[in-house]
């Protein structure tokens, strides 16, 4: 029986999506990812002009278009997952701030069961079609992955978290989220990439690697970047 794939109701953009990606970037394989299909923009302001007069889903489309690349942070989680595909096979995994769901991809490719959710709909729109394109099905929504009803998160194994940690806001809540459900025996793993509001306690190191970064974004070619598993605070 196919898999449920949440959508926004009405929403089909996926060829809008592919628009964007025409002009801004193409499916590639990521060596990093062992050969995953990714789309990364090397200009992300470019993107964010093209889209911003836009409206979609009731809202004018003024966010910055975050999901038009793969972050570290969502990189290093999927060399994880690629390199412990048995900690993942059967397993039901929910990856938060998504973004083009390039770690939610890499964990269904190895046999999770996967729920990817993110805040901005046209992430979602460009998570599925990556899915689609590595061969995998997910679920889906577009939502605040931090409040749904405490219930819902209990019905996972593992809990990702990729690049929350360049916002304050996303990363208090994101830590308190994941320590009420490490309290209750359920896995996390949160990638590090040294943003400015990383904990500076209640976890774990798993591991450390070199993640390649896209040098007209960051600055640089290489990011240091930490795997953390966050405590329970009980």
């Amino acid at each position: 029986m196919p898999r449920t794939i949440w959508k926004l109701p009405g929403a089909d953009l996926c060829d809008e999506v592919r628009r964007y990606l025409a002009d801004f970037a193409q499916p590639e394989p990521d060596p990093f990812c062992d050969n995953q299909l990714t789309c990364n923009t090397t200009n992300l302001d470019e993107l964010w002009k093209s889209i911003a007069g836009e409206f979609r889903f009731g809202r004018q489309m003024g966010a910055v278009p975050y999901w038009g690349i793969v972050w570290p942070g969502s990189r290093a989680l999927a060399r994880f997952i690629i390199d412990h595909a048995e900690y993942f096979q059967g397993r039901r995994v929910l990856d938060l701030a998504t973004g083009s769901g390039t770690a939610a991809i890499a964990a269904a490719r190895c046999g999770a069961q996967v729920t990817g959710v993110d805040v901005d709909p046209m992430a979602i729109e460009l998570a599925e079609h990556m899915a689609e394109l590595n061969g995998v099905q997910c679920d889906w929504f577009s939502g605040d992955a931090f409040s749904r009803g405490e219930g819902y998160y209990h019905k996972f194994d593992w809990v990702l978290a990729g690049d929350i940690f360049y916002d304050k806001d996303m990363a208090e809540r994101g830590c308190r989220l994941l320590q009420r459900l490490a309290h209750r025996r359920i896995q996390n793993l949160v990638a590090d990439p040294h943003r400015n509001y990383r904990p500076r306690k209640g976890f774990q190191v798993v591991t450390q690697m070199k993640v390649p970064v896209i040098p007209e974004i960051e600055g640089i070619t290489m990011r240091d970047v930490t795997l953390l598993s966050i405590k329970s605070a009980v």
